[in-house]
């Protein structure tokens, strides 16, 4: 219910004039977000798509409540290739390592396979040792540190929302995961309210501050700046990080293009990449030209 009427006030946001002459912002670090290069539907095998990443020419996308791995032809969405890594569950992220893929479960767990022949009698799982109640949605990799990146979205209620480092040289069995921010809903609002969300208005600020909320659902590493995208949903949000954590940028998505955003990644060079679940229907994969010299 309360997806709902967040989706629903967020349609007011998008639809109702302001009360200024200040435009909607569309752009974000290089990326222009009311201007997808490339808005392909997804089959219905992905309609609750829930993470991605881009390999060697390729994306991989997972299902919600299914352990089966896609492989995507990045310009159509085709599946090219389906393959089972584990029983059945919620998983929420995936990344790649070299041939090694990475699945994350809502509860932290991770699940390593073979990208190259996933096999679910081969697959080994590393134990988060966390709490169910903290509700991973985001899995992100830094190839810089080879680190894997941990975004968690817990209850809408709650006003932090962490996210954790892990190296990629993982233990056996358990793993040590390390916060290295947390995501502040309070402070990320006054923020928004204090002018970094250029084209804003008055109007818009009120509305946001009426309904806000933000939620991780997906997290990637930008392979050129390195600054960390944060996706959040079901208020369709994008938020950019700097590399050390800091706050750099943010935008409120148009929720009639963005339903529900639930997977980003990148290509090598930079082309950003989301998808959305399809709420009942297809989802689908938007791709977003990177300009180095937009801001």
């Amino acid at each position: 219910m309360m997806k709902m009427v967040c989706w629903i006030l967020f349609l007011v946001y998008f639809l109702t004039p302001a009360c200024s002459s200040e435009p909607i912002k569309t752009k974000i670090s290089g990326y222009q977000m009311d201007q997808p290069v490339q808005v392909v539907a997804l089959d219905h095998a992905l309609r609750e798509i829930s993470g991605l990443a881009y390999h060697a020419g390729m994306l991989y996308a997972l299902q919600d409540e299914d352990g089966r791995v896609f492989q995507l032809d990045p310009s159509s969405g085709d599946i090219l290739r389906d393959d089972k890594f584990w029983k059945d569950g919620d998983f929420e992220g995936i990344e790649v390592s070299d041939t090694l893929g990475i699945a994350l479960k809502s509860n932290g767990n991770l699940y390593l396979f073979n990208l190259d022949d996933p096999d679910d009698d081969e697959t080994r799982k590393v134990d988060s040792g966390l709490s169910n109640a903290v509700n991973f949605e985001g899995l992100g990799y830094d190839q810089v540190t080879r680190q894997l990146l941990l975004a968690a979205k817990r209850n809408p209620d709650v006003v932090r929302k962490e996210i954790y480092a892990l190296d990629i040289a993982l233990p056996a069995d358990t793993m040590a995961l390390q916060q290295v921010t947390a995501l502040d809903q309070t402070e990320l609002l006054a923020w928004i309210m204090s002018g970094d969300e250029k084209g804003l208005s008055r109007f818009r600020k009120n509305l946001a501050a009426a309904t806000y909320s933000f939620n991780p659902s997906g997290i990637a590493v930008h392979p050129l700046t390195r600054e960390r995208f944060v996706l959040s949903s079901p208020v369709p949000q994008l938020l950019v990080l700097t590399d050390q954590w800091e706050l750099r940028d943010h935008i409120f998505l148009d929720p009639i293009r963005f339903r529900q955003p639930e997977a980003i990644c990148f290509d090598r060079e930079g082309n950003l990449y989301i998808a959305n679940e399809g709420q009942g229907a297809r989802g689908n994969l938007l791709k977003f030209a990177f300009d180095e010299t937009s801001d």
